[in-house]
């Protein structure tokens, strides 16, 4: 039996809404010229430096110093800069890019940092649940009078900002404009500048497939990724297309931690010589369980998100995923709001999604803790809940997958129990601790899975 850990968020969805109003203009949002440089004329001078200064300010992942050595030869064009910056130079290291007369790059240029030394090293992939920063609820008006880092204790900030890859589920748009949805209850928007809070908290990645990030329409998208992609943020499960949104992000495992490789929809091939551990991350939604929901779905030509109601692309992608990838991991956005006991679609779901090669499910949307499973000997975390969302008490925590980058295997995963309260996340300890444990336990009882005193799970 493998030792494991989960973390899962929980909370009712009870937010006490402020009066809705529109944003004004935020003068902080004015475009990077470091983004923008991304997205000149290869070869210009300006904007090779501009990408470069872009690339060293905006630090998301562990070992990145492996692509800031020089400026690349050439500049890579798709998803977004941040992605591009890391495959482009990948490529020029590994002298897939030819040199300024058009001929190939020295033998010593070809194999320059081709091979990075594999250790016995832990990289680890910690998720949380979901966040809000939007200013008309209790989480973003605390964060913005306080700072967000004031929101969570001593013990949180070090497992976020020391994963090698946080990831949370971002529960809202990023906007100052768009339109409301007519006939939805709640619409969640946060001025663009709050996307600023993610690396501070030590945030890798945002899943996008959600119920909320379509809440402003597809202006309100479309502001979302482009805000994202201005601060160099990784996202997934939304688009421009069905091809952005399904697409999946590669990391590869090595002395220095999880590098992040690129993103693709379908495979994404290896280069010749590259034995490290890739990993791949896949974010989805299922919910609003009818053909025509509030949030559209992406398509050819709209963007959108990447939706599974039918399943069928999805189990494509993860099947691609798997192809080009040693470990595959699906974010997934299912279930029944407030409801801590999974339904049966969620079991189907995950029948498929691990029969089509997934090696992990991590849920939400239920904004409550769900059961840990294991389904076709592949865990099933149900439900995260909420991590920074209401400000009400709400039990949470964080999921940690530990890998082995030399044995090229998931070694360990581990629920921690933490406590939102007041809209500040704490790590528990002590008889606090062992309540969430034991909830959890009860919860998981008939899914094939224990959870020990420090929150290993085995399956």
């Amino acid at each position: 039996m493998l030792g494991v850990v989960l973390a899962v968020g929980a909370g009712l969805l009870a937010l006490s809404p402020a009066a809705f109003c529109i944003f004004g203009k935020n003068t902080a949002k004015e475009t990077d010229e470091g983004a923008a440089a991304l997205w000149q004329k290869p070869g210009d001078e300006k904007a090779l430096k501009n990408a470069a200064a872009y690339a060293e300010k905006t630090k998301v992942y562990s070992g990145e110093e492996a692509i800031r050595s020089d400026p690349p030869a050439a500049l890579v064009r798709f998803g977004d800069p941040y992605l591009a910056l890391a495959v482009q130079e990948k490529r020029r290291k590994a002298g897939a890019f030819g040199n300024a007369d058009g001929g190939a790059e020295s033998a010593d240029a070809q194999t320059d940092g081709a091979d990075i030394p594999e250790e016995d090293r832990t990289v680890t992939f910690t998720f949380a649940g979901d966040i809000l920063f939007d200013e008309n609820y209790a989480t973003g008006i605390a964060a913005r009078q306080n700072g967000i880092l004031s929101r969570f204790d001593s013990g949180v900030l070090e497992l976020m900002q020391g994963a090698d890859v946080f990831t949370v589920n971002n529960e809202f748009c990023y906007s100052d404009g768009g339109t409301p949805l007519a006939d939805k209850t709640f619409t969640l928007r946060a001025r663009p500048d709050t996307a600023e809070w993610l690396p501070q908290m030590g945030v890798d990645l945002v899943t996008l497939a959600n119920n909320h990030v379509f809440d402003f329409g597809e202006n309100g998208l479309l502001d979302t990724l482009q805000t994202l992609q201005d601060i160099g943020m990784p996202y997934i499960g939304a688009g421009k297309n069905i091809e952005e949104a399904a697409s999946a992000v590669y990391y590869e495992l090595g002395s220095d931690g999880a590098a992040l490789v690129g993103k693709s929809s379908g495979e994404f091939p290896r280069e010749a010589g590259d034995t490290r551990m890739r990993i791949a991350v896949i974010s989805t939604t299922q919910v609003e369980q009818f053909d025509n929901p509030d949030t559209r779905g992406a398509t050819d030509t709209l963007p959108g998100v990447f939706r599974c109601w039918d399943p069928g692309r999805l189990y494509e992608e993860i099947r691609a995923a798997k192809e080009s990838a040693d470990f595959v991991i699906v974010c997934i956005h299912w279930g029944v709001e407030s409801e801590k006991q999974k339904e049966y679609r969620q079991d189907v779901l995950a029948d498929g999604i691990t029969n089509a090669g997934a090696d992990l499910i991590v849920g939400g949307h239920p904004h409550v803790l769900q059961a840990i499973g294991a389904v076709n000997g592949k865990p099933v975390a149900y439900s995260l809940g909420n991590f920074y969302f209401t400000s009400y008490t709400t039990d949470t925590g964080l999921l940690q997958a530990q890998f082995s980058a030399a044995e090229k295997r998931l070694t360990g995963l581990r629920f921690v129990p933490c406590l939102q309260s007041g809209t500040a996340v704490q790590l528990l300890t002590g008889a606090e601790k062992e309540r969430v444990l034991n909830e959890m336990r009860s919860l998981s009882q008939d899914c094939g899975v224990s959870l020990d005193e420090e929150g290993w799970i085995r399956w």
